[in-house]
């Protein structure tokens, strides 16, 4: 099905609806720090997914509104997403106002966006557009990013600091007395079955393999699944790097995350608790960045939260993580406003 804009400036700008993920997504996502918003991206969330796509009329795609049931009963829609750092939009650099509030204008009546940073320049523009197209738009936070500079910390002296460099000695020989010490970086065609079960052993050994609840990103069946599908795609694969430990030839630590444009988005580290009083996942952090900085990396982007162990590394508060509702309508927005604020 196809949409007319319903906006002189861009009368022949179409919105068409997809099935699905249409391999028009990853022309569009080459913002170089949200790259990683393709087609596999959103898939690895599942559910039956239904896309806007935004083109022009040389048929170039600028922009994509993809998304999923959510809700009691799958009644609302919501913009699906694989993991840290956000879920957004793959949107042109060139998408102009009119042409995004093109895109806004048969979409749902109620929409989720979020988590992501506020900061994000997608999220800045779609705020600001929304009521053009009808919509009022709901926010709560839900955390803070901290995250790291390491081009600034760099311009000040020599990154890690001597003391840290000390610091990682010390655990690194404490470490080498149980085994020997293998630490490597991988990334694009490393990753396999094998590399991904490697470090789901590390996570069924981590504190997370035995807490309920418990985040595990490949420990559990389903998330190993999804992130194996993931990387079938190159260019991800390409950004999704893991720094990993072995003592002896055993799997004891990992740093996974993503590597996109001149960030490193950190996702997850975990290590195996027999090795714990050793600080391998610390050594193996720091040897990571250090890995992703040769790489070009200039930003560590962190995550929520902190309970020291950012801040005693020079990391700062970065951005607010965010959740918005997208509601047409000043009465509905009202009303949802105090249900939306309240919930966690």
């Amino acid at each position: 099905m196809t949409y007319a804009a319903p906006i002189r400036a861009v009368a022949a700008t179409a919105v068409k609806r997809k099935r699905g993920l249409p391999p028009e997504i990853d022309a569009i996502a080459q913002v170089p720090d949200s790259a990683f918003l393709r087609r596999a991206w959103f898939a690895a969330a599942g559910g039956e997914v239904e896309t806007l796509l935004l083109l022009r009329p040389s048929g170039r795609p600028i922009a994509a509104l993809p998304l999923v049931p959510a809700g009691p009963g799958g009644r609302l829609r919501a913009v699906p997403g694989s993991y840290w750092p956000y879920r957004g939009l793959p949107i042109a650099e060139e998408a102009t106002d009119a042409e995004l509030v093109a895109l806004l204008a048969p979409a749902p009546r109620i929409w989720r966006l979020g988590p992501m940073f506020d900061s994000d320049p997608s999220l800045t523009r779609l705020t600001r557009l929304a009521p053009r197209a009808g919509y009022r738009v709901l926010t709560r936070q839900i955390g803070t990013s901290w995250a790291l500079d390491i081009a600034a910390a760099r311009a000040e002296g020599p990154w890690p600091k001597p003391s840290t460099m000390r610091n990682l000695h010390k655990h690194e020989k404490k470490l080498a007395r149980l085994g020997d010490l293998d630490f490597r970086f991988l990334s694009g065609q490393d990753w396999n079955g094998g590399l991904l079960d490697a470090l789901a052993a590390i996570e069924r050994n981590a504190w997370v393999g035995s807490q309920a609840g418990a985040d595990r990103k490949f420990a559990d069946a389903g998330m190993w699944q999804g992130w194996e599908a993931t990387l079938r795609d190159p260019a991800l694969a390409a950004m999704l790097g893991v720094g990993l430990l072995t003592i002896g030839g055993e799997p004891a630590a990992f740093s996974f995350g993503l590597n996109c444009g001149r960030t490193r988005y950190c996702i997850a580290t975990s290590y195996d608790a027999r090795f714990a009083k050793y600080s391998p996942g610390y050594l193996t952090g720091y040897w990571t960045y250090q890995a992703a900085a040769e790489r070009g990396v200039e930003r560590l982007s962190l995550g929520a939260g902190d309970t020291g162990d950012k801040s005693s590394i020079g990391a700062e508060p970065e951005a607010a993580i965010v959740d918005c509702l997208f509601v047409r309508g000043a009465v509905p927005a009202a009303l949802l406003r105090p249900f939306w604020r309240s919930k966690r």
